[in-house]
């Protein structure tokens, strides 16, 4: 098979760590490898990992290389957790051929996932960066598995999923993508209006990750900040509402008079006998009924929409400051709040920024 490096098992650990399959993490998963990333152990650090995991390379070459390419990775691993209570996810890409040998496609057999506070947050990050993913080779059977590497007393500790919890795992992981995901687009509507739905977010990123925090003072500062942001959230969306009844209102009575001054569409409303008044019908305040008792004349139904086009015009550029006001107010608390979970060296979802079209109104 081209491009698939086959492995031999040289021994299965007896004590494989427990997991309880729980949508956040390995709860209950034991380390079974130590890795103390800045001296020279006695054993090459790959090596370990392979014989932890219970695989060997039948081509020493390739363990060397592989040895190599995971040192410069436990760096890596080592340098993005720091001092923060954070692991990363790595993935195992093993499959089996039908005599039971393992095989790993591409020759890579360890796949960084990356940073998170728990397992299926950091696979869900994964999956919603738009990662490649791995095809599966035919005839072959997906061995796949997890380990979840953090860090006590200076040393990297990694923990291993046991088999058969991989499926789960992952469907967790893509229910969470999907969660987040949802959560982290800024807009939404409510029936034809448009509304800012940020607040559910920056919520569930505190609910998740303010008890993190080591001081008071500052989990406090950030759950009013979060409180803040709802708050002027919903005085936006009550402004932005507003507004935008206004405007299509305007707009609506701006499409009647150009109807209203299209001669050849008069005609055809007179003579399939509709009054012109049913184009100013919703209004509560319709101009005088016409000569003939049925309906405003045509002059009238113009001179009203005119009229009315103007009014809604300036109610709607006076509704404009505001509404662009509470929405500079609602993008400088979101970044506020992001800057102090950076402050943290909390990793927060991915999200896109609210930006000017989101919250500010162009001037009608």
């Amino acid at each position: 098979m081209k491009n698939l490096l086959f492995l031999a098992i040289t021994a299965t650990l007896a004590s494989a760590p427990s997991w309880a399959g729980e949508p956040l993490g390995f709860e209950g998963a034991s380390p079974v490898l130590d890795i103390e990333v800045k001296s020279a152990p006695a054993v090459p650090v790959g090596v370990a990992l392979l014989q932890a995991l219970g695989l060997a390379f039948r081509d020493n070459v390739l363990q060397t290389k592989f040895d190599e390419e995971f040192v410069n990775l436990a760096n890596h691993i080592d340098s993005s957790i720091g001092d923060r209570a954070l692991g990363y996810l790595l993935a195992v890409r093993l499959y089996t051929d039908e005599f039971g040998i393992p095989v790993v496609p591409g020759g890579q057999l360890i796949s960084p996932i990356g940073i998170g506070r728990e397992p299926v947050r950091a696979l869900a990050e994964y999956y919603r960066n738009d990662q490649l993913t791995v095809t599966q080779p035919a005839g072959l059977r997906n061995s796949s598995s997890y380990v979840w590497v953090g860090k006590k007393g200076g040393k990297l500790v990694v923990s291993q999923m046991p088999p058969g919890t991989r499926d789960k795992f992952e469907r967790d992981a893509a229910a969470e993508a999907r969660r987040v995901s949802r959560l982290a687009v800024p807009i939404g509507f409510d029936g034809q209006r448009k509304v800012i739905q940020r607040s559910q977010f920056w919520t569930d990123v505190a609910r998740r990750e303010v008890s993190a925090i080591a001081d008071k003072e500052r989990r406090d500062e950030i759950q009013k900040l979060t409180e803040s942001f709802t708050q002027k959230e919903r005085e936006f969306n009550a402004a932005y509402g507003k507004f935008q009844e206004t405007y299509q209102a305007y707009r609506d009575a701006q499409n009647d008079l150009k109807v209203l001054n299209d001669a050849s569409t008069v005609l055809s409303l007179i003579d399939t006998g509709i009054k012109v008044g049913k184009l100013v019908s919703s209004a509560n305040d319709q101009p005088a009924k016409g000569a003939d008792g049925v309906g405003p004349s045509l002059q009238d139904s113009k001179k009203y929409l005119e009229q009315k086009q103007i009014e809604l015009l300036n109610a709607a550029r006076q509704a404009t400051p505001k509404v662009n006001s509470l929405g500079q107010e609602l993008e400088s608390i979101e970044v506020l709040i992001n800057t102090k979970y950076k402050n943290e060296s909390i990793e927060v979802p991915t999200f896109q920024p609210l930006n000017d079209n989101d919250v500010k109104v162009i001037r009608p």
